[in-house]
């Protein structure tokens, strides 16, 4: 269940328009993030915001979005079983 403005893992996906055979390794794993980190991922590629007005947003600061998006992705592949 999704909270407040944060989008849920449906919601990205319906945003996105989400080719799921097409997506790395057969399946995006939006499940291996936090919800805080999914909404992060959701601001920076689907909405396409910058990083310091995700920051602003999330209260947060810039370069900690960038560790937790770089971190997101890690988990995302990871999961996905991609190098």
């Amino acid at each position: 269940m999704s909270t407040g403005n944060s989008p849920d893992l449906r919601q990205l996906q319906r945003r996105a328009h989400l080719d799921v055979e097409a997506s790395v390794g057969g399946e995006i794993r939006f499940a291996a993030v936090r919800e805080r980190e999914r909404r992060i991922i959701f601001l920076r590629f689907f909405e396409e915001m910058s990083q310091s007005e995700i920051a602003e947003q999330v209260g947060t600061s810039q370069v900690h979005v960038s560790r937790l998006i770089r971190a997101s992705l890690e988990r995302m592949r990871a999961a996905a079983g991609t190098p």
